[in-house]
């Protein structure tokens, strides 16, 4: 019987490798422009195929594929896109699990000393610390892919091999992301996705929702590029970044 795989996605985790893409050298206004443009079109990811993918088909068969975030309410425009883009994985089959986003208030710590309010994403890495758990539980998968590079995520991987020795853990690093302290607790070499991938596994224009029968359509910010320039090759991927911290794939 081929292995039953499940999949973990983080969301953020994988948009903000796409997000943090940045070019070789440095670029006129023009093409910096044509770049960030460019990049745009890959967070329409379609992350079941790409997924399927990685996978050999004669032994191993994609039972689901969890998809972990939580939408910037406050920010109208890319809530729209995010909620559109969970639209469109839903009308695949990914199924969402949703965190959410918390005021904070912070002071600026210049002489200014103004206050203002930032935002913190909670609840993603607890859901999926209690989905990969509870999916072993119910024996729902043999072996799960966590794409991911959080090492907040390494007693969970840690505590499932622990306590179900029949099941295996690999860990799924998005382009340019590394994942040392997960790779390690997972006891396994990694798969990684690479940009090509993501490239030639986008989703299509338009879905109908196949619960709401909504018409879905990509987002004109995440239409394919109309030139022929390819961009794969003059990325750099120690410029690519991980919020702040540059980071070894």
């Amino acid at each position: 019987m081929p292995k039953r795989v499940t999949a973990f996605f983080d969301g953020f985790n994988f948009y903000h490798a796409l997000d943090g893409l940045e070019p070789k050298g440095k670029l006129v206004a023009t093409d910096y422009a044509s770049f960030k443009s460019w990049k745009n079109h890959l967070k329409w990811a379609d992350l079941r195929a790409i997924i399927q993918s990685k996978l050999d088909p004669k032994f191993e068969v994609l039972t689901e594929v969890l998809y972990f975030s939580a939408y910037a309410t406050w920010l109208p425009a890319k809530d729209a896109r995010h909620k559109t883009y969970v639209g469109a994985l839903e009308s695949t089959g990914v199924k969402p699990v949703l965190g959410r986003f918390k005021e904070k208030d912070r002071w600026c710590m210049a002489k200014c000393k103004q206050h203002y309010v930032s935002h913190e994403e909670k609840q993603t890495d607890v859901n999926i610390a209690l989905f990969l758990m509870n999916y072993a539980w119910q024996d729902r998968y043999d072996r799960a892919l966590l794409v991911s590079g959080d090492s907040d995520l390494v007693p969970a991987v840690c505590k499932v091999l622990e306590i179900f020795t029949n099941k295996s853990i690999t860990i799924v690093t998005p382009p340019f992301r590394g994942a040392k302290e997960l790779i390690k607790a997972s006891r396994s070499s990694r798969l990684r996705i690479e940009l090509a991938d993501v490239q030639s596994h986008l989703l299509a224009d338009k879905y109908t929702h196949p619960t709401t029968g909504q018409v879905i359509l990509r987002p004109t910010e995440y239409q394919p590029p109309t030139d022929e320039r390819d961009w794969i090759p003059h990325i750099d991927p120690w410029g690519c970044k991980n919020n702040t911290v540059k980071q070894k794939p």
